[in-house]
């Protein structure tokens, strides 16, 4: 999964899974036990379930790790897992499409502010004197993280849209986490579009430049979502109780990593219990944003599925009010109060 420690949600890209760790104890007797699946690290889940918000809520948690977004998805829609996250990305959409049924229920990461380089476009060393604006990339490599109808084809084609061009004036070539910074630190490409930790990666050890933080094109969008599958939707109880834990634990992340409250002990718990064990990495990398009352922004939804559609990667377009139910955070906020 992708984690930008900024998520891919979301958020760094890390190959592999999470290994399931011992449940901390519970306040209350947990009467109700839910599978969660887990792409990676979700950093504000990671926070509410080791500070016992779930338990409060008598829920018992499972971390069981998946390691793509399709796996994790088809658990969901035959409620092998109750809990999940994924992309707004074609695989996504055509998944809907085919009337795999979950439900989106939360915000699990969004381009946050106009500065938010969480996912960002950046130039190689080698090319950085020919390559100083958008307009330069005509005609260049440019490699994209992950697969074709990703998150980062909207991100490209939106910065590229600002300088009259489009991802056919670019060679664009799609690499795995490991493979694009070696080709971008071997000049096999001009320029990649990545997520952090791995854009601070690529500048401090290979010399790469920012040339488009996406919040600059594309701030407010989705980057990932929390997702239900269809049978624990419908346990309301159980449901708003997770997303009260869920949003306790977002908001703490919040704190931490953008108001600078209680870093240190969040850090901590971060690096106790996911595979980052580098304090560095959690306090120097951007932090993801995540929407502390779980609102959904739909309307980015809708236009990413639209680019999907018109790029040829979406077959049968689904209609997403069918899938995104927000019931369960306004319920939760209801309980918290609104931030």
């Amino acid at each position: 999964m992708r984690i930008c420690v900024a998520l891919l949600a979301l958020a760094c890209v890390v190959a592999g899974a999470c290994t399931p760790a011992a449940a901390p104890s519970a306040t209350t007797s947990p009467s109700v036990h839910i599978k969660v699946g887990i792409q990676g690290v979700g950093g504000p889940l990671e926070i509410a379930y080791r500070r016992g918000y779930f338990a409060e809520q008598g829920l018992d948690l499972e971390e069981v790790p998946f390691n793509s977004g399709a796996e994790a998805s088809q658990a969901l829609a035959t409620n092998q897992v109750q809990v999940g996250s994924g992309s707004p990305n074609a695989a996504t959409f055509n998944a809907l499409g085919r009337n795999i049924d979950l439900r989106i229920v939360g915000d699990w990461s969004h381009v946050g502010s106009p500065t938010d380089t969480t996912l960002a476009l950046l130039v190689g060393k080698n090319a950085q004197d020919n390559i100083k604006s958008v307009a330069e990339l005509k005609g260049r490599k440019v490699a994209i993280l992950g697969a074709p109808g990703n998150v980062g084809d909207f991100f490209m084609a939106r910065a590229l849209q600002g300088s009259g061009l489009s991802l056919s004036d670019i060679q664009v070539s799609y690499l795995g986490a490991s493979d694009i910074l070696a080709a971008l630190a071997n000049g096999a490409v001009d320029a990649i579009t990545i997520n952090e930790p791995l854009g601070t990666q690529a500048q401090q050890q290979f010399g790469a430049k920012l040339l488009v933080p996406a919040g600059a094109v594309m701030n407010g969008s989705e980057l990932s979502v929390l997702e239900y599958s269809p049978d624990f939707a419908n346990n309301t109880d159980a449901a708003t109780g997770f997303m009260i834990g869920y949003l306790r634990g977002v908001r703490d992340w919040n704190a931490a990593f953008h108001d600078k409250q209680g870093t240190a002990d969040v850090v901590n718990l971060l690096v106790q219990y996911t595979p980052i064990k580098d304090a560095n990495i959690w306090t120097t990398a951007p932090a993801w944003y995540v929407e502390p009352n779980g609102k959904i922004n739909v309307s980015d939804l809708q236009d990413q599925l639209d680019f999907q559609i018109q790029a040829g990667q979406v077959k049968s377009p689904p209609d997403l009010s069918k899938y995104v139910d927000s019931r369960f955070a306004e319920q939760a906020v209801q309980k918290l109060g609104a931030q």
